[in-house]
Formats: C-alpha cells, structure tokens, sequence
C-alpha cells in the first residue's frame, strides 16, 4: 500500500516551520522519516502536511545548558 496524497513543505529555519504548522492541514513534522514514512504506507498515520525540518541548521545540536 502506498502512502495517501499529502501536502510536502520543507522549512529552512525553525521560524519558517512555525509559520508552516499555522498555515497547515494536520502538520506532522519529519527530520528523516524512517518511522513516519512506513507508517503512511500503512496508513497508520495519515497527516495532512508533512514539514521536513532536516535542513535547519539550529536543529543539528544539542547541548546541555544550565537553568
């Protein structure tokens, strides 16, 4: 079975995926989709909009900040 039709935006900065899930049917986020995708396959999960957010570069750290 293949996934159902879906809207496909890809965010470039952590604002720009913020103003992607206000203006969006269903927003998922995906940063790979190694969970996600077989999931629409199966349609198990079925979201209106699917975000990449792989490209932003704020989102490639992490870091361990006190307070």
């Amino acid at each position: 079975m293949k996934a159902a039709k879906i809207k496909y935006l890809r965010a470039g900065s952590i604002d720009e995926a913020i103003q992607h899930t206000l203006t969006a049917d269903g927003p998922k986020y995906m940063a790979g989709g190694q969970s996600m995708m077989p999931m629409m396959n199966l349609r198990l999960a079925m979201p209106g909009t699917v975000i990449e957010i792989s490209d932003i570069p704020a989102l490639r750290e992490s870091r361990h900040v006190d307070g």
